[in-house]
């Protein structure tokens, strides 16, 4: 990395100063007033934040999803993405071109959990998306739908009526190119009029460590998934790219490339604890105005936020870090 910035004539200093306001304050709390007032304040580095995962993060359950795939009776690879930057409505998400005859996609969001998924028989999970098609669960736990419409339906969940670690799925149609099945959202019991990114249960449990201080640093190693950035394509990997980088739009937050900087920071912000940001460093696959981009890019999201998306907290912009984070 150190190189790629001194070929362009910018230093690591740079960079680095560039990040101070996350960073500084984790120095300095020993002289605040903060909430961490214990002796030893300790951080927490959380774990992946994907289908597999006990830890349930978001309130949206298609946070979660770490690829989509073909489905027909079962799973039939990868699917297509619609490519990004070529103005094509829903870059990102499966292109409906790459359906045939009998195929749905499919994003597998709950897997080997544990008996942990959340319980949705009385009150239940509901499925929001735009485009021409529709949306619907799969798999033991379903056990009834409900008023459905053209863009939403409801379905109950009984985790009881299924292996403890059985896989819950979302499964979409829409062979429309013009107008994909794309922002799909499949809120947990009571979310989705909710407001709120982050699974309240979550938020509960961070807030109780440290004596019901919270965490005193957050950091976010496995969350930017950073090691899974240089991965060798044969061994599932992926070329990191500018283009593919997760925002707040993104598909999915459970991918190999990580969560987006936005909800990161936000997660803090709830919280009330440092970010400890972990950016990649196996950057081969760029160039060095590329790199030194994406990491400018990233602090400047980190530090004053970015414009809201429709669907997600009522499409209100994202805040920067709190400056006395």
């Amino acid at each position: 990395m150190e190189e790629k910035c001194r070929a362009l004539g910018v230093t690591l200093s740079v960079l680095w100063t560039a990040a101070l306001p996350v960073f500084t304050q984790t120095q300095s709390r020993s002289g605040s007033s903060s909430a961490h007032s214990s002796a030893l304040e300790y951080g927490m580095n959380p774990s992946f934040q994907t289908w597999s995962s006990r830890a349930i993060v978001f309130a949206d359950a298609m946070a979660r999803p770490r690829e989509f795939v073909i489905y027909n009776q079962g799973s039939q690879g990868s699917a297509p993405s619609i490519p990004f930057g070529q103005g094509l409505v829903g870059e990102g998400w499966p292109d409906p071109n790459g359906l045939g005859p009998g195929d749905f996609f499919g994003a597998l969001f709950f897997g080997v959990m544990d008996g942990t998924v959340p319980d949705g028989s009385t009150d239940p999970y509901v499925i929001v998306w735009e485009g021409s098609g529709s949306c619907s669960l799969l798999g033991q736990y379903v056990v009834g739908e409900a008023n459905r419409t053209a863009n939403r339906v409801e379905f109950f969940i009984d985790p009881d009526q299924g292996s403890p670690n059985a896989t819950l799925s979302c499964l979409w149609d829409g062979p429309d190119s013009a107008d994909p099945v794309r922002n799909i959202h499949v809120w947990l019991p009571g979310m989705e009029h909710a407001n709120q990114l982050f699974w309240p249960p979550y938020l509960d449990k961070v807030r109780g460590m440290s004596a019901g201080n919270g965490p005193a640093s957050w950091r976010t190693l496995d969350w930017s998934r950073v090691n899974d950035y240089g991965r060798p394509l044969a061994f599932d990997g992926f070329v990191f790219d500018l283009e593919g980088q997760i925002t707040p739009s993104s598909p999915s937050q459970g991918t190999r490339r990580g969560m987006c900087p936005e909800f990161q920071v936000a997660f803090c912000n709830a919280i009330g604890t440092d970010l400890h940001l972990s950016l990649p460093h196996r950057t081969n696959d760029l160039t060095e105005a590329e790199y030194i981009t994406f990491v400018t890019d990233t602090l400047t999201r980190i530090r004053d936020g970015s414009p809201g998306v429709p669907g997600v907290l009522g499409g209100q912009p994202f805040a920067g870090l709190d400056p006395q984070l």
